[in-house]
């Protein structure tokens, strides 16, 4: 099964959980079974978010300027160091 399948299962399951609980209505049993439920519901939340195709999160430009910001501050250490040991 693929997480898309598990995550219906899970919301089958939920489903099924909340009905028995209202046959129950108003007791220990039943709150148990809406917690169940209510965890059943946000297992199947995140296989399905494991399930969506991946996003592309990588963004050039911001890359772009965390490189530029390394190499400056490495070239700002660089001076730094450079201007040290020249005033020895």
């Amino acid at each position: 099964m693929n997480h898309s399948e598990d995550a219906k299962v899970k919301r089958e399951m939920a489903a099924r959980a909340r009905r028995w609980a209202k046959e129950l209505a108003h007791s220990a049993d039943s709150k148990l079974l809406m917690r169940h439920a209510e965890e059943l519901e946000r297992e199947a939340a995140e296989l399905e978010r494991q399930a969506a195709p991946a996003t592309d999160t990588f963004v050039p430009h911001l890359t772009r300027t965390v490189i530029q910001m390394q190499t400056q501050q490495a070239a700002a250490t660089k001076r730094k160091e450079d201007d040290d040991t020249s005033d020895t």
